[in-house]
C-alpha cells in the first residue's frame, strides 16, 4: 500500500497536487489548531475522490511532540507499505520533525516547487544520513477549478452564475475563445467571496475583477481582489481589468496589494485586438 504523509499549512495546493500525482492508497494529513479548516476541506475533497484519508492533529512548533505524534501515526503502517513524506507544507518545525522521522525509518521525502508557474516534484532518499535527490518530475495539470474552490472554501460551499454586464462577458469570451478554463460570477455561501472570473492555467490559478467606466477608477475592485485572495490563497494571480486609466492612488494600492491593473479599449460590445492581446499576455 502506498501512503503519503503531508503537512497541512495555510495553502492546501502543495499537498493536493502531490496527492493527485502520486495517487496514494492512504493520505495522512498532519494539521494543527491553526489549519483545522484546511485539513477538513482537503480531507472532504479527497474522500469525494475515493482516496482514503486520515487527519491527525499536532503542535505547530514543539518539535519533540510533533516527532512523537508522527511516529505514533505511522506505528502500524511502517511494515510492508510504501511511505512518502511530503514536507512542503506546515510550519518549519513540522517539516523538520517529519524529516527526522523520515530519516530514522529511511522513508523518501518529496517537496513541491510551485513558484513561477511551475509544478515540479523533487524526491529525496536518505544515504549516509544525508538527503540525495533521486528524481525531479514536472507534474502536468491535475487540479480543476472546482477542486480549487472546494479545498479553499469547503466542498460545495460556492456557486456560479452568469455574467451580468457586457464588458464582463466580453472578457470572458476572450478567455473561452483561447481555451482558458474559467468560472464566472463565483459566490461563496458565506458571502465572503463575490468574484467576476477565476481561471486556471496548468496547476496555477488567477482571479479577475472587471470594472467598466467610472467603477474602474475606484479602489473597490482592488479591495475585492484582496479579500478574495485571503480566502483563495497565495497561489493565485490577482488582476483588475478596467476601461479607464488608473489613478496614482489606485496604482499605489495595487502595487502594495500585488494586484495587476490592465486598462483596455471597449466600445460597448467588443474589445479591440490590441486589448485582447494584452489580456491574454497578462494571464499566467
Amino acid at each position: 500500500m502506498k501512503i503519503l504523509l503531508s503537512l497541512v499549512g495555510a495553502q492546501p495546493l502543495p499537498n493536493l497536487i502531490p496527492i493527485y500525482h502520486l495517487e496514494p492508497d492512504l493520505a495522512l494529513l498532519i494539521y494543527t489548531d491553526g489549519t483545522v479548516k484546511k485539513a477538513h476541506n482537503t480531507a472532504a475533497l479527497l474522500k469525494s475522490k475515493n482516496i482514503e484519508t486520515e487527519i491527525i492533529c499536532t503542535d505547530s512548533y514543539d518539535i519533540p511532540k510533533i516527532t512523537r505524534q508522527i511516529e505514533e501515526s505511522i506505528a502500524n503502517l511502517k511494515e510492508g507499505n510504501e511511505l512518502y513524506f511530503n514536507v512542503t507544507g506546515g510550519t518549519k518545525p513540522m517539516s523538520f520533525a517529519a524529516s527526522q522521522v523520515a530519516r530514522k525509518f529511511n522513508f523518501p521525502v518529496v517537496y513541491l516547487e510551485s513558484e513561477a508557474g511551475k509544478s515540479k516534484l523533487y524526491t529525496y532518499d536518505w544515504k549516509d544520513f544525508e538527503f540525495h535527490l533521486v528524481q525531479e518530475t514536472s507534474i502536468p495539470p491535475c487540479i480543476t477549478l472546482e477542486d480549487w474552490l472546494d479545498v479553499q472554501l469547503g466542498l460545495g460551499n460556492w456557486s456560479i452564475e452568469q455574467a451580468k454586464e457586457p464588458f464582463e462577458q466580453a472578457v470572458i469570451d476572450i478567455l473561452e475563445e483561447n481555451n482558458i478554463e474559467i468560472l464566472s460570477a463565483v459566490r461563496s455561501f458565506s458571502g465572503q467571496i463575490d468574484l467576476d472570473v477565476i481561471y486556471r492555467r496548468g496547476n496555477h490559478f488567477g482571479i479577475i475583477e472587471v470594472k467598466f467606466g467610472e467603477k474602474g477608477k475606484k479602489i473597490e475592485g482592488i479591495r475585492q481582489l484582496n479579500t478574495t485572495g485571503l480566502h483563495l490563497g497565495i497561489y493565485s494571480n490577482k488582476i483588475l481589468i478596467i476601461t479607464e486609466n488608473p489613478g496614482k492612488s489606485q496604482l499605489a494600492l495595487a502595487d502594495a496589494s500585488n494586484v495587476q491593473i490592465l486598462s483596455v479599449n471597449f466600445d460597448g460590445s467588443t474589445i479591440d485586438e490590441d486589448s485582447k492581446a494584452k489580456i491574454l499576455n497578462i494571464i499566467k
